[in-house]
């Protein structure tokens, strides 16, 4: 159950008017787990408007189905839920669905009427009354006025959705209607409040960029983990938050994740603090020893310059070190002269692209999204036999989405076309002044050179940075050759480090000069 809708179960079986109790919560924050509240008020109306628009899953939909079988709306108001499928159809989760269950549920739970979109019919056998389905369409937009029109005084409103549908945008249409006055109500965190390891910390937002950005440049970072975009965007995941505070002119960053529902969140530092601050640091692992109510803690990303600095202080002599990875460095000014054996590769990528016919460069928008993310889809069934574990799909699919968010300088993208049709596709941007990210690469492996085609046209767009960094191999041969064909300047070793009185095994990394 999430914390705002627990806060508001509480306060019913208190015998207290919700929403007068919601507005007592006023100044704290929920995790974004939590869900948004709103209270609205348009053309003489007021009522309740509920966002879990990308919090999809079955444990998901179970759990806000139980919770509203304990909520009713003041006066006469009405329960309303405009909802997509329960769960992506593409990876194979309908199966999954118990129908007699959510039948269950959602009669319980009192939801009088049921608009929905997308894909939900695909398993609209979980409506016992199908009387409660008003209206389904493909696309909100079809049906959003009948909707806002539909809706009187008292009513809640709740959108919810999974991560891949378009229903945030729905949420963005309310919030943008002529005459509005939408009012978020702030409530209470119950993990916030019992466990003082969380004190002063916050969900990670796209507000923080610039203060995240300013701290790396000051440190002078190279490493892929402190590309702000990445931060964001994989943080949106269903499964983990990253929260952040700030201490003594430094960022903590700290990685709240939930891998198994039957045992609390893992609670870990992210990264050293940025800068670093040696006494941060030490508040930040007591506040993870709290949590852990024992002397264990670890530190997921840890560059060499940290790890020094980390090795230099006896106050942090029971932190062990193992390598994680070794990242490549570019420096992009290099590929203005591709002459030489060095550059063979590149040439003969480009060369081979250069002869098909119709070959287009242009710069990615939202109107390039779908089909994007179709050439993703392609991408990732003929690699998933390739590569043991595919990381990277789902916080592609949020940059897609997302990436107009922000900056161009930031966070750019590339679309590749040939005779009309994408093939490929990047982001990359700015780490700081000085560094960059080649972020995303994604191409048609049927498509000779394309790969390297896609990376090269990117970092012939930040001239002006002087390194640039294009994560890990991961220990496979064929991304080691293409990466090194690009001649790196620099290999970029990235730690992990940990805290475990506990662990006599623990793996304690040689002395460096």
């Amino acid at each position: 159950m999430s914390a705002s809708l627990g806060v508001l179960l509480c306060s019913y079986h208190l015998g207290l008017d919700i929403h007068d109790a919601a507005d007592e919560y006023y100044g704290c924050k929920s995790f974004k787990s939590s869900g948004i509240f709103y209270k609205i008020e348009y053309i003489n109306k007021k009522f309740y408007l509920y966002d879990q628009s990308n919090r999809g899953g079955i444990e998901g939909y179970e759990s806000f189905f139980k919770t509203f079988s304990y909520i009713e709306p003041k006066n006469s108001g009405r329960k309303i839920l405009l909802t997509s499928e329960f769960v992506d159809y593409k990876d194979g989760e309908m199966a999954f669905i118990d129908t007699k269950k959510f039948q269950k549920l959602i009669k319980n739970s009192g939801f009088q009427t049921f608009y929905t979109v997308e894909k939900f019919n695909e398993h609209a056998d979980i409506l016992e009354d199908k009387s409660i389905q008003k209206k389904h369409n493909i696309d909100f937009n079809n049906i959003k006025e009948e909707i806002i029109n539909f809706v009187k005084e008292d009513d809640i409103l709740c959108v919810k959705g999974i991560f891949e549908s378009s229903l945030p945008k729905f949420i963005e249409y309310i919030k943008n209607l002529s005459g509005i006055k939408i009012k978020r109500v702030l409530h209470t965190n119950n993990m916030q409040k019992e466990n003082s390891a969380f004190k002063g910390l916050k969900t990670l937002d796209i507000n923080d960029a610039d203060i995240f950005k300013k701290y790396a440049q000051e440190a002078d970072k190279k490493a892929w983990i402190y590309y702000f975009p990445f931060l964001y965007f994989w943080s949106l995941s269903n499964s983990r938050e990253l929260l952040l505070g700030e201490q003594n002119n430094s960022i903590k960053l700290f990685l709240l994740r939930t891998l198994n529902r039957e045992k609390k969140p893992d609670f870990e530092m992210f990264i050293p603090p940025l800068p670093y601050n040696e006494d941060v640091l030490k508040t930040s692992l007591e506040a993870i020893y709290d949590y852990e109510r024992r002397k264990k803690a670890r530190i997921l990303w840890v560059d060499k310059d940290y790890l020094l600095k980390i090795k230099s202080s006896k106050a942090f002599e029971d932190i062990s070190f193992k390598l994680r990875e070794q990242e490549y460095v570019y420096n992009p000014k290099i590929y203005n002269n591709l002459a030489g054996s060095k550059f063979r590769y590149i040439r003969k990528g480009l060369t081979g692209v250069n002869k098909l016919k119709d070959v287009e460069v242009v710069e990615y928008s939202s109107r390039y999204e779908k089909e994007c993310l179709k050439l993703l889809d392609r991408w990732e069934r003929k690699q998933r036999s390739k590569y043991r574990n595919l990381q990277d799909t789902t916080y592609t699919k949020i940059c897609l989405h997302n990436a107009y968010k922000f900056d161009k300088k930031d966070i750019f993208g590339l679309v590749v076309k040939i005779e009309g049709n994408i093939k490929s596709f990047g982001f990359a941007g700015e780490i700081t002044e000085k560094s960059g990210n080649l972020f995303i690469t994604k191409s048609d492996h049927d498509i000779s050179g394309l790969n390297v085609y896609i990376e090269y046209m990117l970092m012939m767009k930040m001239q002006n940075l002087d390194f640039l960094n294009a994560a890990s191999d991961m220990g496979y041969e064929g991304l080691k050759f293409n990466k090194r064909s690009f001649r790196p300047i620099l290999m970029l070793n990235m730690y992990k480090a940990y805290v475990d009185t506990n662990n006599t095994s623990a793996i304690k990394l040689p002395e460096l000069s």
